[in-house]
């Protein structure tokens, strides 16, 4: 029987991608790059505001405009360090081409269209198959761990779960932005359950820089501005029964913070970036005050509510 309320809402439904919008077609690992014009201008038609919005959502603006070999150079940097990060070249390029148009794959998932299958399916294959070898790699640097260690008796390995990583509600960017659903993420259903089951990737990071007293902040136009609204903190968890918990990770890097900055004396720091695969379930766990916890950088207190969400999904 299916849960009262909505079932997208509820904890519990979650539904392989296959009962969502069919078995996979054959050859989507490479079949979705003939669904790229029509979702790049489904992406214009429904996701993007202003002026031109009509012009662009067409197929004949796209195909001279973003055909898909000019998308994958422009995100060329970012593939790169994905994959310097350990993903495999070719789900780094189905990745980060997909990730653009996240707010049509998603809807087109949601309505149960299958226009736009193989596009559905090469992106959580890609993501699915990022984390698996995710898993192993830190399955064997502990077994190599263990054999030269033997039972030694220090302290334990560092934990394999990525931080915790944060983005926007509200605002440019923002969860809300690729499904609408996510406003009502604080209001429970009828069971109390508060959360929802969100076929739309989503993306977060715990980069420094995103934080402010006065909230989150973007990068727009080549500068950040403040967003309205509460954070979004994503708490990873290992994987277990009931699916897995944890945000793929899509990069990792180790940078300096400026010379000049008050967070210098962090030295060295890793910055991971992740996402959660369409058709993951998202559940509100705790609600923080606006100014009683701190950013990633251990000093910011930003003066907006910090939402922490778990999340639950079965990679294939």
């Amino acid at each position: 029987l299916t849960p009262p309320g909505n079932p997208n809402s509820r904890t519990g439904y979650l539904r392989p991608l296959r009962d969502c919008i069919g078995d996979p077609p054959d050859e989507f690992r490479t079949g979705w790059k003939e669904e790229w014009v029509a979702l790049r201008a489904e992406q214009y038609l429904r996701f993007t505001e202003g002026l031109g919005r009509e012009e662009r959502g067409t197929k004949e603006w796209v195909e001279r405009h973003k055909p898909l070999p000019k998308v994958l150079q422009r995100f060329d940097s970012a593939i790169q360090e994905s994959v310097a990060s350990g993903m495999e070249r070719e789900h780094a390029e189905t990745y980060h081409a997909l990730q653009s148009v996240k707010g049509a794959l998603g809807a087109a998932m949601r309505e149960g269209r299958k226009d736009f299958a193989c596009s559905a399916y090469a992106l959580c294959d890609a993501l699915h198959a990022t984390f698996r070898k995710q898993q192993q790699d830190w399955q064997q640097k502990q077994a190599v761990r263990a054999a030269v260690e033997g039972d030694f008796d220090g302290p334990p390995a560092a934990s394999g779960l990525p931080p915790p990583l944060y983005t926007n509600l509200e605002g440019k960017y923002g969860l809300q932005e690729g499904d609408v659903r996510w406003r009502n993420l604080r209001a429970p259903d009828e069971a109390g359950f508060r959360g929802l089951l969100s076929e739309t990737l989503v993306r977060a990071n715990d980069r420094v820089d995103c934080f402010s007293e006065e909230g989150y902040r973007v990068l727009a136009d080549g500068e950040f501005v403040v967003v309205d609204g509460p954070i979004v903190c994503f708490e990873a968890a290992e994987s277990d029964l009931q699916g897995d918990h944890s945000p793929v990770i899509i990069k990792q890097i180790t940078f300096e913070p400026e010379p000049l900055s008050r967070r210098a004396s962090l030295s060295l720091r890793q910055q991971t970036s992740g996402a959660f695969p369409p058709n993951t379930l998202f559940r509100l766990k705790e609600i923080k005050p606006a100014g009683s916890w701190l950013a990633p950088d251990g000093e910011t207190r930003p003066g907006v509510d910090l939402l922490v969400v778990t999340a639950t999904f079965k990679a294939l």
